[in-house]
């Protein structure tokens, strides 16, 4: 009897501690190969990765931009070399907008929404956030370092131009990255106003849905223990990356944007956000788009809506002779 319950505790023990490691393990694994850029492949299946924006003259607009912008950069708080995309507006103007692109893309991929600010009569920076691009850095924070160095770009516009009134547009992991800015005692007041287009409560609920429908694994221990890892690793736990909490402190004004088929960041993420934000807001649900998709779908509405938006809250200049699109009405509720 005594033998049974020895060999009992043994085989317990043995796999308590198994399942301890295994844990450990697909937590390294996930943090590396969803964070660290030096590993290529894939996590989640590939149906449910792209963050990049459906933009129907990419190719275009990116020649364009390259041809365009002049090359502009920065030093990051940890000492890194960012690199950003600089489109001077066609006539002076005090009118800035700052793009932020989507996880494991880069400033090219903004191109088609430089092109419609530039038009508009803005100046138009866009950069490569850390570890993208030709931005230095090796781990991607999801919107924690980036919204840092967003503020940085911010203060970067403002020394070259006192006047500037800035605003914010942020797709997927840019949107975080904006959102968090947003909600930031550090964000200066030349900062006007804020666009985030589909993106997450936090970066902890962002990866239990991708864990759980993606991968078919129980959320937790395995997020909590990611977490821990990351912050050994990177420097923050993935709560961190809070913009539910973020938009709750914002004192500037934000349009929620968000495609109504969207399974990569799920559609109600955005009724989250946008419960919580006490600051000036507008919500836009762009039917049959799914993520980082909504401006390509119906760019009609997505730019009067940004259009509308942005002028209730920006000082007026001289009446521009290009409007990003005329305003339609929605609900502002």
């Amino acid at each position: 009897m005594k033998n049974l319950t020895k060999i009992t505790i043994t085989v317990i023990s043995t796999l308590l501690v198994v399942s301890v490691v295994l844990i450990f393990v697909i937590a390294h694994f996930t943090l590396v190969f969803v964070l660290d850029t030096k590993v290529n492949g894939r996590i989640f299946p590939a149906e449910i990765q792209s963050s990049a924006p459906l933009m129907s003259h990419s190719a275009k607009q990116r020649e364009w931009m390259l041809l365009t912008a002049k090359q502009r950069q920065i030093l990051s708080q940890d000492n890194l070399i960012l690199h950003a995309y600089f489109i001077a507006a066609p006539e002076p103007t005090d009118r800035y907008v700052i793009l932020c692109h989507g996880y494991k893309n880069s400033a090219l991929s903004m191109a088609e929404y430089a092109a419609v600010y530039h038009q508009a009569g803005w100046n138009v920076l866009v950069p490569d956030h850390r570890a993208h691009g030709y931005s230095q850095g090796r781990y991607i924070t999801m919107g924690w370092k980036e919204h840092q160095d967003l503020i940085l770009w911010a203060n970067s516009l403002i020394d070259q131009n006192p006047q500037a009134q800035i605003v914010l547009h942020g797709i997927s992991m840019g949107a975080a990255t904006v959102m968090m800015a947003a909600g930031s005692p550090e964000l200066p007041p030349h900062v006007v106003a804020a666009v985030e287009d589909c993106g997450y409560t936090s970066l902890s609920d962002e990866l239990e849905d991708k864990i759980s429908h993606g991968l078919g694994l129980p959320a937790f221990p395995l997020v909590t223990v990611t977490s821990l890892l990351s912050r050994i690793q990177i420097g923050n736990f993935l709560g961190a990356i809070d913009c539910v909490d973020a938009v709750s402190h914002s004192e500037i004004p934000i349009l929620f944007i968000h495609g109504e088929n969207d399974v990569f960041v799920p559609f109600w993420m955005q009724e989250e956000l946008y419960a919580a934000a006490t600051c000036p807001k507008i919500k836009l649900v762009v039917p049959n788009a799914a993520h980082a998709q909504s401006q390509g779908v119906n760019p009609q509405l997505y730019w009067s809506t940004v259009d509308f938006f942005i002028n209730r809250f920006m000082s007026q200049e001289s009446p521009s002779e290009n409007s990003l699109l005329l305003p339609v009405s929605f609900d502002s509720k």
